[in-house]
């Protein structure tokens, strides 16, 4: 065989090889074909999976309140809540584990908006329905629609061994809030990035005789979609816990967890980090100087 027709041979062996594999590619229609081929499954709701391509299958969600496991009362698709929310309803035996199962409140992008424990009030050590109540607290800024999922306690671990029960709700502004301020950098505002300058932004929390650690609270969740869009940013580290918080003689003392720190380098975002806390704490009449500390070390801390 001539060297020619050998090469020829094998460019028409490669070409064939590189058309199957083309064609041997898995053919995804649906949301299920993707969850089948190991796509990237996302907890939004419906849940969307994200294919080897990169596209995007949403579940269709068909009679999702159908022969339910798991009865609520009062609320419904579509209806109005208010903080606090208490829920009462009755589930199957299965969702308890320790006579209790989680519950969350999210937001259209699956932001947690607040979570809480569904307690057993009757014996769940049964196949039976067992009523069940829970209280969920929660602040918003404005009016805006969300999701309460059910999920059952599931102490194996194996994803199939999940149950969850979604109702779309709509989530009120708490009549009885109080608003406060909470500071950010927004460069929209500070165009020159002076390191010094934050900018409030208003937001509602539930009333409160510790006004001041929930303002606090708010500063460490971040910024929220709407907020980011108005170029608001936070320069504080996310996972940061408020360990203590006491106001005396005008002078706060706040005591946050070791997260404050990690790397934080640099004297703007130090300075940043400073007066998001100090601004936010100074909007209230009795604090006219603040002390931060971490972990009870308030002299070696955010150094630039």
């Amino acid at each position: 065989m001539s060297k020619k027709l050998l090469f020829i041979l094998i460019v028409c062996v490669l070409i064939g090889f590189f058309i199957f594999k083309s064609n041997d590619k898995p053919i995804i229609h649906s949301f299920d074909d993707c969850v089948r081929e190991s796509g990237i499954i996302m907890e939004s709701y419906p849940r969307q999976c994200k294919s080897f391509d990169g596209k995007i299958y949403v579940e269709e969600i068909k009679n999702i309140n159908e022969e339910p496991t798991i009865k609520i009362n009062e609320i419904v698709n579509g209806t109005v809540i208010n903080s606090p929310l208490i829920i009462r309803g009755s589930a199957r035996g299965k969702w308890f584990f320790e006579a209790s199962f989680p519950v969350k409140l999210v937001d259209k992008q699956n932001n947690l908006i607040a979570s809480g424990i569904a307690m057993a009030t009757g014996d769940s050590l049964t196949d039976d329905f067992v009523p069940f109540e829970c209280r969920l607290d929660f602040s918003i800024s404005e009016k805006t629609e969300g999701v309460l999922v059910f999920k059952n306690d599931n102490p194996s671990g194996i994803p199939e061994n999940d149950i969850y029960y979604r109702i779309p709700v709509i989530i009120n502004v708490n009549g009885n809030a109080t608003k406060i301020k909470v500071y950010f950098a927004n460069d929209n505002l500070d165009k020159d990035v002076t390191c010094e300058k934050v900018f409030y932004t208003e937001r509602n929390i539930t009333n409160t005789k510790t006004i001041a650690t929930a303002a606090i609270e708010e500063l460490l969740k971040g910024v929220t979609e709407k907020e980011a869009k108005e170029g608001y940013r936070t320069l504080i580290n996310s996972g940061v816990r408020l360990n203590k918080l006491v106001i005396q003689d005008g002078v706060a003392k706040i005591d946050f967890s070791e997260q404050l720190g990690t790397g934080v380098g640099g004297s703007c975002r130090v300075s940043f980090i400073r007066k998001q806390i100090e601004e936010t704490l100074k909007q209230f009449s009795t604090v006219k100087n603040v002390i931060i500390s971490i972990n009870g070390d308030s002299e070696y801390i955010l150094q630039p």
